[in-house]
């Protein structure tokens, strides 16, 4: 069943992380590919932006539970209550299968009729027919990615299965930072053997360089970040990457541009998105 109303500039999605099916086994290939389907969906003009990671820690008590939830140990969310408390209308959830993920697209709107579908993926075309297959599913539930921001979203990600794994339990590592910062250092090595296991990774050289940038590393996250874009023009997150990078290295006239370039790729207000980067630079 498509959706009874249209999607609206404020409405929000979230893509939950993609758990084993058969529990217990922690599926690196589920996370990294909910990340990947994550930096397709900020480029959704008809979406406001939303990253997982922004309410990792508000959607889950503690990263334990994160971390049951991602073997598929824990319960599956009570998606009306959370879109309610979160003010979210569309969750993109499922599980991971060897090749194939059972996914469900969630309208808080229409709560009763979720779409679902299985969706197959291989790193033998660079996850396109992965994400071709999602964006028809998510056009059928929600809202239907403009043919004219396709091919953005359609960049090849060179990656094989172990990079895969890898990239996976880097993002499992940045999310229990992000629940532990204060306690606990963030381990780099696992970015540096995922960047290591898939070179010429969009998802692989971004997630780098968050990781450095959360170290304190901002010239080598910008680094990473720049490898990210060569890969990837339209990297949304790796954009953001440079901008916050800018920022603390008191670049003004950096952050500002990619500040801008960011709106630019995520059809946004560009000069509202630069000023705004103006006015974050001063109050810093």
């Amino acid at each position: 069943m498509t959706r009874q109303q249209p999607a609206l500039a404020q409405d929000r999605c979230i893509v939950l992380p993609f758990p084993s099916e058969s529990g217990g086994a922690f599926a690196g290939a589920g996370l990294a590919l909910h990340f990947l389907l994550g930096n397709v969906l900020v480029l959704h003009p008809g979406l406001r932006e939303c990253w997982f990671g922004w309410r990792v820690t508000r959607i889950f008590p503690a990263f334990e539970a994160f971390s049951r939830y991602c073997r598929g140990e824990g319960p599956d969310l009570d998606l009306r209550e959370v879109s309610a408390r979160q003010d979210i209308r569309f969750w993109v959830s499922g599980h991971c299968q060897p090749g194939q993920i059972e996914m469900q697209v969630f309208d808080a709107q229409v709560p009763e009729s979720p779409v679902s579908a299985d969706t197959a993926f291989s790193c033998a075309d660079d996850l396109l027919g992965f994400r071709s297959a999602f964006l028809a599913c998510f056009g059928s539930a929600a809202c239907p990615f403009p043919d004219s921001r396709q091919p953005a979203a359609l960049w090849p990600e060179k990656v094989s299965p172990e990079g895969l794994e890898a990239v996976g339990a880097a993002l499992l590592e940045f999310y229990r930072f992000a629940f532990t910062r204060a306690e606990d250092p963030i381990d780099l090595a696992l970015f540096h053997k995922a960047a290591a296991s898939a070179p010429a990774s969009f998802m692989a050289q971004n997630l780098l360089g968050w990781a450095l940038y959360r170290d304190g590393q901002s010239t080598e996250a910008a680094a990473g970040f720049h490898r990210a874009l060569e890969i990837n023009p339209n990297g949304a997150g790796a954009m953001a990457g440079l901008m916050w990078c800018a920022l603390q290295d008191r670049d003004r006239e950096s952050s500002v541009y990619w500040a801008g370039r960011k709106a630019e790729v995520c059809s946004q207000d560009v000069e509202a998105a630069r000023e705004k980067a103006r006015q974050r630079f001063e109050k810093t």
